[in-house]
């Protein structure tokens, strides 16, 4: 079950991504393994990382 756990931890790492290039540019973090509907990426902690507990 451990080892589960941490592929799906693996799925969903964060990574920086810029939000609105130019003058008012800002780096967040995004989850690899996760999208929107719309086609952006989804914000992290993501749904998952927040169901596992593992926020940090």
């Amino acid at each position: 079950m451990r080892a589960k756990v941490e592929r799906v931890r693996e799925a969903h790492e964060p990574i920086d991504a810029m939000m609105n290039p130019g003058r008012h540019e800002r780096v967040v973090k995004v989850c690899i393994g996760c999208g929107t509907d719309d086609g952006n990426w989804q914000r992290w902690p993501c749904p998952t990382i927040r169901a596992l507990g593992d926020e940090a």
